[in-house]
């Protein structure tokens, strides 16, 4: 039985193909979500009005084979609809619904539903709060499901029953095969074995064989007091300093991801093996056009690389920079362009070379804004993503439809990418930190895990 399926202005947003990815069904665009799109085509929000003029082209694509009653089909056997609300000021009295855009879009499904009781109507939105409001008035209401994605992979593994002879062999020849076939390209693997509960070695995924990594982090970082407090730092800091051309960190605030990208691209800058260390940190705000605000661009968007200059401060400090001149000294790492921070709005079609960049807060860009940032890596260039799929900012993306997770499982397996997810017991912030996340966060984050996983519902 064909279903109907009305799509939310939100879901054209995120996807603009999304009318073909409801197999052989009826998908209904209510009018007011052409209203709706066509408004947003001139946002201040740059990537907001990007998408909202690539799903009105892709409309108007449709509409130019379309017939006089709203309908056409579908190269997939669907039938796509322009549905205008007939009798939309009857539901709104019937229901109380005000003129309220979200309003009118139910009303518009509640129209649907009538006209079509014999199939099931159901309204596609990633909103939570129009999730909300459609379960209270009887509607069928469902997530865009087709840019959701999992995040399971976590760059690194145990092996818990290997023979003991095969990890004297990798101590004593550096490399041995690998023989598991769960094993990606540049997957971190901590070797364990059966036989001797104190032998193991830390190893990396390479080409079908294990190579070694050295558990004396020595020399890894020329910083001398820079050094790796957990598994998790080991692990990142080898990714970091060896020739990937993308890193991707992932986890929990407070495991580090931004200070070693930090101090490494401080130690490749010095070395003089990159031009530059190259700062970015997507924001709502910040990704949008910045100049009706007062200053030049630097000055607007000092705010929001705060995190990167604490940590420059640490870091230098770390080093043996007296108090009185780490300030001198970034000023001049920036005056030198040695360092940049720059706005994640105007990196489209720039081709970046020699550079380390750094793009923090991965989580709340989105899918192509992670795209532009990847593929503005030009010749020499290295790119690291930093960032926790659970903390997203960004009120159009969740934990599973960000641009950090889509590019973890994009470039799983790659050979040019090492990415690597801390576990939330290698934190090291201060215990105070610690204590107030612990008690401060549980029960919200419990309940939030709790409805995305379907274990609990709106009703």
């Amino acid at each position: 039985m064909r279903k109907n399926y009305v799509l939310d202005t939100n879901v054209l947003l995120a996807d603009a193909d999304s009318i073909y990815k409801f197999e052989e069904n009826n998908v209904y665009i209510p009018m007011v979500v052409i209203d709706e799109l066509d408004g947003l085509k001139e946002s201040k929000d740059s990537e907001t009005a990007y998408n909202a003029r690539r799903a009105n082209r892709a409309l108007q694509m449709i509409q130019k084979e379309m017939a006089t009653d709203g309908h056409t089909a579908l190269d997939n056997g669907g039938m796509l609809v322009f549905s205008p609300a007939y009798d939309s000021y009857k539901y709104m009295k019937e229901y109380g619904l005000s003129d309220k855009n979200d309003h009118k879009i139910i009303s518009v499904v509640l129209e649907i539903r009538d006209r079509n009781l014999s199939e099931e109507t159901i309204l596609v939105t990633n909103d939570i709060a129009m999730q909300i409001k459609s379960v209270l008035y009887g509607i069928n209401v469902q997530d865009y499901k087709n840019q959701q994605l999992e995040y399971s992979y976590t760059g690194r593994k145990t092996i818990a029953d290997m023979p003991a002879a095969e990890i004297d062999c990798l101590y004593s020849d550096k490399q041995i095969p690998c023989h598991h076939d769960d094993c990606e390209e540049n997957q971190f693997i901590l070797l364990k074995s059966s036989e001797d509960i104190q032998k193991q070695a830390l190893a990396i995924c390479k080409e079908h064989s294990f190579h070694l990594i050295k558990n004396d982090m020595d020399g890894i970082c020329s910083l001398p007091n820079i050094q790796p407090k957990n598994l998790g730092q080991k692990y990142a800091l080898y990714a970091l300093n060896h020739d990937f051309p993308l890193t991707i960190l992932s986890g929990p605030a407070g495991t580090g991801k931004t200070y070693l990208s930090l101090a490494v691209g401080l130690k490749m800058v010095m070395e003089g093996k990159v031009r530059q260390v190259l700062l970015l940190r997507p924001q709502a705000f910040f990704d949008s056009e910045i100049g009706f605000l007062p200053g030049d661009e630097q000055s607007k968007i000092d705010p929001l690389m705060r995190p990167f200059y604490d940590n420059l401060e640490s870091i230098l400090e770390l080093n043996g920079y007296d108090s009185d001149k780490i300030q001198e000294k970034i000023t001049k790492l920036f005056a030198t362009g040695k360092l940049r921070a720059e706005s994640f709005a105007y990196i489209r079609g720039r081709n970046i070379t020699n550079s380390f960049i750094i793009l923090d807060e991965a989580q709340n860009a989105t899918r192509s804004q992670i795209q532009g940032a990847v593929t503005r890596a030009g010749s020499k260039s290295r790119i690291v993503l930093c960032g926790d799929p659970e903390q997203v900012d960004n009120p159009r993306l969740d934990s599973h439809n960000n641009g950090l997770v889509f590019a973890m499982n994009k470039m799983k397996g790659s050979r040019l990418c090492c990415q690597m997810s801390f576990e939330k017991n290698e934190c090291c912030r201060s215990p105070l930190a610690e204590e107030a996340t612990k008690r401060m966060f549980s029960v919200s984050y419990t309940h939030l895990r709790a409805h995305e996983t379907g274990k609990i519902s709106y009703a």
